[in-house]
This record gives C-alpha cells, sequence and structure tokens, in this order.
C-alpha cells in the first residue's frame, strides 16, 4: 500500500528589498488610484514650524519707512556725539530750543492792544479849580524803606490853556527832578492843547496823581459817589472791570486846616468793600493835607497858606 505523500504548506519567499515605507506606498496607491480630484482626498501636509507672533502680525504701514525716516546725515552725526547721545541731554536741548522760539516769538511779534475804559455817577462840584499860578505845596512821602520830600508847583506853559501843576521830587542836596505835569481845566479835569478833557473826575491819562484829584472838588459830609474801570487785552472776548467807592467818613483838622475825611474803597466779587486809601482834603482849597494807605503815607508840609508847625514832628521841614 503506497503511503500519499502531504505536501507541506508553501513557505512566505523572502522580500527581495526592505519593505517600503508609509510615505512611498502612498504615492503609490495615489499613481493606481482613478484620477477623481472631487473625491479624491488631497495628500497629507506635513506641518511648518510655528510662525512667531512678529512673523505673523501684517505689516503696518506706521512700521514703514515712509512714516519713520532715517534723519538727515548731518542730524545723524549731530545726536550721535558723545555729549548729545544721551536721551535726557537730548530732551534738555529741545527744551531750550522750544523756549528760545518763544522769546524770538515774544520780542517780534506785535503787543497785544489793550484797551482802558471808565464809567462814572454823576459828580456835583461844590466849586471850581482853586489853586492858581504861582503856589507851591510841599509834602513829605513816607514809607517802610523811608521818607522823600517832594514839592507840587502851580505855573502856566504855552501848551496848556488852563493851569499845570508840576511834580518835583528831592533826588539830591543840589538837584530836584521833574516827575510828572498835568494839565488842568477850570473844574480840575485833565485838558489836552485844545482844551478838550482827557481825563476824569478821578484819574489821569497817564500819571496817578495823590496830591490833587478832580473829585475833591465835590467832598462834603455825607457825600459818597462810585466810578467803574475796566480793561481788555486785545483777543480776549471779556473785560477786566474794578468799581470803586468814595464816600466822607468824617471831617479832621490837620495842622490848622479844616479837612473832609474820605474814604476810598474796590468792591470785591461778594459786594463786600476794601478799603484801600483813606484822603483828607482841605476844605477851602480842595487838595491833599493827608493820605494813609497801610504804612505809607503823604503829608503836606508846606504851603503858600498859614499852617501850624508846631504840629509837624521834627527834621520835617
Amino acid at each position: 500500500m503506497k503511503k500519499k505523500s502531504i505536501a507541506s504548506p508553501a513557505r512566505p519567499k523572502p522580500h527581495a528589498s526592505p519593505p517600503k515605507s508609509y510615505a512611498s506606498l502612498q504615492t503609490n496607491a495615489a499613481a493606481t488610484r482613478p484620477a477623481n480630484t472631487a473625491t479624491s482626498p488631497a495628500p497629507l501636509k506635513q506641518h511648518a514650524a510655528p510662525q512667531t507672533y512678529a512673523a505673523a502680525r501684517p505689516a503696518s504701514p506706521l512700521n514703514s519707512a515712509a512714516f519713520h525716516p532715517a534723519p538727515p546725515p548731518f542730524l545723524s552725526r549731530f545726536f550721535s556725539s558723545s555729549w548729545l547721545s544721551n536721551p535726557i541731554k537730548q530732551f534738555v536741548l529741545l527744551c531750550a530750543i522750544f523756549l528760545a522760539a518763544l522769546l524770538l516769538i515774544a520780542i517780534f511779534s506785535p503787543p497785544p492792544k489793550i484797551e482802558m475804559a471808565s464809567s462814572e455817577a454823576p459828580l456835583a462840584k461844590l466849586s471850581s479849580l482853586k489853586i492858581i499860578p504861582g503856589e507851591q505845596y510841599g509834602y513829605e512821602i513816607a514809607g517802610a524803606d523811608g521818607s522823600v520830600p517832594a514839592s507840587i508847583k502851580v505855573g502856566t506853559a504855552p501848551a496848556c490853556p488852563g493851569v499845570v501843576m508840576y511834580d518835583r521830587l528831592r533826588v539830591s542836596q543840589m538837584q530836584d527832578l521833574e516827575f510828572a505835569s498835568v494839565c488842568l481845566g477850570n473844574d480840575g479835569v485833565e485838558i489836552d492843547s485844545k482844551g478838550n478833557k482827557i481825563g476824569t473826575n478821578f484819574s489821569y491819562r497817564n500819571i496817578s496823581w495823590p496830591y490833587f484829584s478832580p473829585w475833591m472838588l465835590a467832598v462834603k459830609e455825607g457825600w459818597n459817589w462810585s466810578a467803574n474801570t475796566s480793561i481788555r487785552v486785545g483777543g480776549l472776548s471779556s473785560a477786566t472791570s474794578q468799581e470803586i467807592r468814595f464816600k466822607t467818613i468824617g471831617k479832621e483838622n490837620y495842622l490848622g486846616r479844616d479837612g473832609f475825611l474820605a474814604s476810598i474803597s474796590l468792591v470785591l466779587p461778594n459786594g463786600g468793600e476794601s478799603e484801600v486809601l483813606q484822603v483828607l482834603v482841605d476844605s477851602q482849597k480842595r487838595i491833599l493835607l493827608r493820605m494813609e494807605s497801610g504804612a505809607n503815607t503823604i503829608r503836606l508840609i508846606s504851603a503858600p497858606f498859614p499852617l501850624n508847625s508846631t504840629a509837624l514832628p521834627p527834621n520835617s521841614s
């Protein structure tokens, strides 16, 4: 009896070459697959390295060279010097240039126009101007730093159709300095060479004079009066105004002369008053006998009429 031979299972043949990689198999499969762009998935792509924020940010026009041009060559050399390389010193230099520019503008630009105006209540004067040419009055102006004598002379001048008052200050033992002069009309108000009024009843055009003011011709017992001044600087829409009030507060005798004591006050924004001066006005000549403002005083020490000189302090004549 013949024995049947049993075929042994076939052994797998060894690979002729190493196994292909996944990438090569994918490429072969894509080559043998029917071309169908609608349904065929796209081959896998390898991920690129992640971008930084600076690289992924879109370019801004503010970072372009158009907005940050390179400085001119002379400025580059200027700011690259050893002294100006410090940012603080650069800032100080720029501030100095800016201040110099403002100074030049202030020097060469036209000054602002200043407009001054005044208004006053009606004033009933009791008399006309009482001083006459040829008279001379002596005053002492005293303050915390000492005193200085002043003399007021009354006269005439070709350019003044009224009476001229001259203010002379003693600047040395040998010299008197003419400080100011004013031309007064018959009612005491300042006038020009043609007789036109250029002052007010409480002020002169270019000076502030304590020795005489036109309102002194109206002072009496129970008297009160007010005036207003305003200043407007060109370019500003509003003006700064100040009300001034005058009133009689009593009567006094000074060196044998009877006078009316008047108070001059500034009106405050809240409606109150702040007294700035007390003025004693001679009841006959209508000129200043004494003025007080804090520690400062002006007082009559000589006149064309008799004074009680025994009431004067020593060394005042």
